[in-house]
């Protein structure tokens, strides 16, 4: 028993091997995020770094699963812990970022993106995570840069709806629907894409096609905010208030606090009661349109 146990230390110590519990807890930690169990992925993981302290994997699974349990200095804590135990493990770099970026603080975040990238060039998601920093820093001539390489690593459809994004932003309209137009072919579920040509469509009047495309992307996800705003928008600006005030309260119904969907509603409510003869209607259309409005302004300040 006594030689078991020194071979059994001697293969921890120096090969670094593991029982076969510490894999499996790996594994199992693995799945369950991917399931979206991040409780049952924290504990697993958790399990493997008390039979290996030493583990970047096990530490890399807690800080993930700290992030979508809401402990973001537990994740922080983790995912540092990880460089100390590897420098060069590109993910916790990429982490990192997307921790900074989030917070704002785009000079930290630029840091870690160019360390994820210089560990790991050919890794299609950093270039396109440094596209979007670039973009918030309006450093567009970068950003394209790093959402071509994205594509060029990988021409898959949410590469394409980057690119196609950033060029709708600089009022590149026609790029913008070639890239969605591509980001669709390849994935035709693609909400943000069916999303994005509906804004792009809007911005060019074209009402039908921007319905149409918004329509596909609330056939998806009914629930899905930003498709209700630009729906609503898209129907106020063809005179179809009523099906307007059904998407602005939609949106409303999903995010309580949207100072945009409360702002439109109300200006919805203006124009039915400047359109209305009926002056019981007249009033209850103005009532709703400050309760609106002034919700929108408590909101904003």
């Amino acid at each position: 028993m006594k030689y078991f146990l020194l071979v059994f230390i001697f293969a921890v110590t120096v090969f670094n091997v593991y029982p076969e519990p510490y894999t499996e807890y790996l594994d199992t930690a693995e799945i369950y995020f991917e399931q979206g169990r991040y409780h049952e992925a924290y504990q697993n993981a958790n399990a493997a770094r008390e039979i290996n302290p030493n583990s970047a994997r096990a530490h890399l699974i807690l800080g993930v699963a700290s992030i979508r349990l809401g402990n973001i200095d537990e994740s922080l804590h983790y995912t540092y812990r990880v460089i100390e135990l590897d420098n060069t493990h590109a993910h916790a770099y990429s982490i990192l970022g997307r921790f900074y970026f989030d917070a704002r603080d785009f000079e930290k975040a630029l840091v870690k993106f160019n360390l994820a990238i210089y560990h790991d060039p050919e890794d299609d998601l950093f270039h396109a995570l440094r596209g979007m920093l670039h973009a918030a820093m309006q450093n567009f001539g970068n950003a394209f840069a790093d959402y071509n390489r994205a594509i060029e690593l990988s021409p898959i459809s949410d590469n394409f709806h980057n690119r196609g994004w950033l060029f709708a932003q600089l009022e590149q309209y026609e790029n913008a629907l070639q890239d969605f137009d591509e980001a669709i072919r390849l994935d035709n579920e693609n909400i943000n894409s069916f999303i994005g040509r509906g804004i792009v469509y809007s911005r060019l009047r074209q009402n039908n096609e921007a319905l149409y495309n918004l329509n596909r992307a609330l056939q998806l996800d009914e629930n899905n905010y930003t498709a209700h705003i630009v729906r609503g928008s898209a129907y106020f600006n063809t005179g179809r208030y009523y099906e307007a005030l059904e998407d602005f309260s939609a949106a409303i119904r999903i995010n309580p606090n949207s100072i945009q969907a409360h702002r439109h509603r109300g200006f919805v409510y203006q124009r039915l009661a400047g359109m209305t003869t009926n002056v019981t209607r007249r009033m209850v259309y103005s009532h709703r349109a400050s309760d609106d409005l002034e919700t929108a302004s408590r909101l904003e300040n």
